[in-house]
């Protein structure tokens, strides 16, 4: 899930336009080059020109060693995942994200309906309802929309960290953990997740998994780190607001738990 429209970076579409990859199957090779500078390239160019096929292509990148790479990888999918190619459904898309933001959800949660009526094998389209279920506290639903996601897409990594918020909301604290690790098997870039996780493990007094991923949170995102406050690493830290939701972090350019 993610609560946020998803256009374009200006990096993303900059890189894409100034990239001189004349087809996909030029610049789905140069995802694997050698210099950064061709992979980010390639990355925008993929993001914005390629299909939902190519989507496989894009994520291994969110491993890159380069984080300008990552975070490009990572904006990209949601960039590519909103592109139905059914210019009547992106419309429809765009409606429901401008209603979801001012929290209109019934409103949304029709649009996205109409969506999914038009084109059910458009994952994005359950991934957006399954979101403004989860706006509107109907946990179940969202939950169910999230299945279809994962159907359509086993590694969309914004519906798998989509079932950590829900099972969290529900107290059911090791199926959130179980989802949160998947979606960071996934897509490893995903700090807030990480910060959720040395949370909870705190309250449990598992401090060796808290500091493994405070040093990860510290790598990706060292910024994150403030909301923990400077001892998050020696002493546990106070109760998580349920109403903490994960999105995938804007950094380099911008990524989104959801």
């Amino acid at each position: 899930m993610r609560a946020e429209a998803v256009p374009p970076g200006p990096k993303l579409l900059e890189m894409a336009q100034s990239g001189s990859y004349a087809n996909r199957a030029e610049a789905l090779k140069a995802l694997s080059a050698a210099e950064p500078e061709q992979r980010a390239e390639a990355v925008a160019w993929i993001a914005n020109h390629g299909t939902q096929a190519d989507g496989e292509a894009l994520s291994r990148r969110l491993s890159d060693e380069n984080p300008v790479v990552r975070g490009l990888a990572e904006q990209g999918l949601w960039v590519l995942w909103h592109r139905s190619g059914d210019k009547a459904v992106d419309e429809l898309m765009a409606r429901g994200a401008a209603q979801m933001e001012a929290r209109r959800y019934k409103e949304a949660i029709a649009t996205y309906s109409e969506v999914i009526r038009r084109s059910p094998g458009f994952a994005e389209g359950w991934n957006r309802r399954a979101t403004t279920y989860f706006l509107a506290g109907e946990y179940r639903k969202s939950l169910a929309d999230c299945d279809q996601v994962i159907r359509r897409n086993p590694r969309h990594f914004g519906a798998l960290a989509g079932y950590g918020q829900i099972y969290f909301r529900l107290e059911r604290y090791d199926k959130a953990i179980e989802y949160w690790r998947r979606a960071l098997e996934v897509n490893p870039n995903l700090a807030e997740a990480r910060l959720v996780l040395a949370r909870i493990y705190l309250e449990q007094e598992n401090f060796q998994d808290a500091n493994k991923e405070l040093e990860a949170v510290e790598k990706v995102n060292p910024r994150l780190l403030d909301l923990a406050g400077p001892n998050a690493k020696l002493k546990p830290m106070p109760a998580m607001s349920p109403d903490l939701r994960m999105r995938p972090n804007p950094r380099g350019p911008p990524s989104r738990s959801t």
